[in-house]
């Protein structure tokens, strides 16, 4: 009896919320701790030098705010439509202080665990399942989506590509977390209203999750139209709030300044969408990692029970279907950047079809498992939680195994804060965070042509590039604008 008391301790919902929220917490202090190393960077400067001068001369935060909107009127004429991400771009937070970049990470780290609550809460509120088993759920791919991203420096160190794919990816997953509830048990005018608006917000995003959000919401007015006419006029209205946005993005005359400068272009919209699949199937592959094949097989059991603990009459009817559907949305985040470049080269591209991938196989996983749970009887299904414990502990097993080689790599391991450790015990952070601080001094003399030294070995989780050699490139000469020089280089190798 005390076994099996013991058996049902280590097999519960609760008991795997508790450890999953403190393997998250221990995770997230070395990649806080190492933000505070983090700089500016690239397209950080010249999207700021507006609301940077404001603050210089005014320190004034509604100055900041006149010249981000200043900004954002100015960049949808001259190069790119996606108004409420210029935006953001303009805020990013060392025009305050160079020693608050920092805080932009803890602010898309926040911002992202609050839409996986979000969802989390919505997952409860809808289908009846037991918080603590959307907890466990929620808790998991907070923790694959963070430790396991392809690059975290552009994930969520670099303000100017962080905010604009992570943070509008995970506001699409607390617009999805939003609409399930108006579709589900009901939601508030204010509740409505709040994701009108952030359909709107994220329509002025970048295209990538512009695209997917209109197909979500395809997707919620058919639903609402065939099934929930009592909400179809409010999903109307969300709905149309996120298509003008877009529209809006699109029809910037910068755009189309933006493409003509465009070393790379694609071969038009049909070219685009075919080569999504097979690009889309070779990033699968990629993404699909040990560790996160452990996460995904370690997510079985309480994805069963939440089919089982679901209190609603759906049938996952046309699995293959649903797969297919799901399989499309998921491709369909490599259509924009083929369709404009004609590549999928850029890392925080990556790091968002990685999260959507993970998000996808969670979802798959469900409804497979919920057709699987209806074909063949749940007198089956409950004869297998007397194997949750040994297959919990043989998929725990399994990665921690795949997880030692990462702990043994050097410099950038595939796991977030081995890597942040790593750099933050063999002193890397520190020194390059001094080189930076030492740049900043020579920028405080009155010489108007400077060459920085060379920096030392840089901190790869968090650091994105540096200033180029020659005075021309675009990189160098937002620099030179941004601090008030003439030209600034950085010197060759001796």
């Amino acid at each position: 009896m005390p076994l099996q008391k013991l058996a049902n301790l280590f097999t519960g919902s609760r008991f795997w919320v508790c450890v999953l929220a403190v393997v998250l917490v221990a995770s997230l202090v070395p990649l806080l701790a190492i933000a505070q190393y983090s700089h500016p960077s690239a397209d950080d400067y010249p999207y700021a030098l507006a609301t940077h001068a404001a603050w210089q001369e005014t320190g004034s935060v509604w100055a900041v705010l006149r010249a981000a909107a200043h900004t954002v009127a100015q960049r949808y004429q001259t190069w790119q439509g996606s108004f409420s991400a210029i935006f953001l771009f303009a805020l990013q937070p060392a025009i305050f202080g160079e020693g608050l970049y920092g805080l932009g990470t803890v602010f898309l780290l926040g911002a992202a665990m609050a839409a996986v609550a979000a969802a989390v809460a919505a997952l409860h509120r809808v289908t009846g399942v037991p918080l603590s088993t959307c907890a466990v759920l929620g808790l998991l791919y907070a923790l694959v989506c963070i430790q396991f991203l392809p690059s975290p420096a552009q994930g969520y160190y670099w303000w100017n590509g962080a905010s604009y794919y992570w943070l509008f990816f995970f506001g699409l997953l607390a617009l999805c977390a939003l609409l399930a509830r108006l579709m589900g048990p009901g939601l508030s005018g204010a509740g409505t209203a709040g994701a009108a608006l952030l359909a709107a917000v994220l329509g002025g995003g970048n295209y990538i999750t512009a695209l997917q959000m209109c197909e979500a919401l395809v997707c919620a007015v058919l639903v609402c139209a065939l099934w929930r006419r009592t909400v179809l006029k409010r999903m109307l209205a969300v709905a149309l709030c996120g298509f003008a946005a877009f529209a809006v993005n699109v029809a910037a005359p910068g755009n189309a300044v933006r493409a003509a400068t465009t070393a790379t272009q694609g071969q038009g919209a049909v070219w685009a969408v075919v080569q999504s699949f097979p690009m889309s199937v070779h990033y699968a592959r990629v993404f699909t990692t040990p560790m996160v094949l452990a996460a995904l097989l370690f997510a079985v059991p309480f994805l069963l029970r939440a089919v089982h603990a679901a209190k609603t009459n759906f049938r996952y009817p046309y699995p293959l279907l649903a797969l297919a559907g799901l399989y499309c949305f998921y491709a369909s985040s490599f259509t924009p950047t083929l369709f404009v470049y004609g590549t999928n080269d850029e890392k925080r591209v990556k790091d968002i079809q990685f999260c959507l991938w993970v998000l996808v196989c969670l979802a798959a996983l469900w409804y497979v498992l919920g057709w699987a749970w209806h074909r063949f009887g749940a007198a089956h299904g409950r004869r297998l939680h007397r194997f949750a414990l040994p297959y919990l502990a043989v998929v725990v097993l399994f990665g921690a195994l795949a997880f030692v080689p990462q702990v043994r790599a050097y410099q950038w391991s595939g796991t977030a804060c081995v890597s942040a450790v790593y750099y933050l015990r063999s002193g890397v952070a520190q020194a390059y965070d001094e080189a930076m601080y030492e740049r900043l001094d020579m920028l405080a003399t009155e010489e108007e042509d400077i060459v920085f030294p060379m920096l030392p070995p840089e901190p790869w989780i968090c650091f994105h590039e540096d200033l180029a050699r020659e005075t021309y490139n675009w990189k160098n000469e937002a620099f030179a604008e941004y601090y008030g020089k003439h030209t600034v280089a950085v010197a060759a190798p001796e």
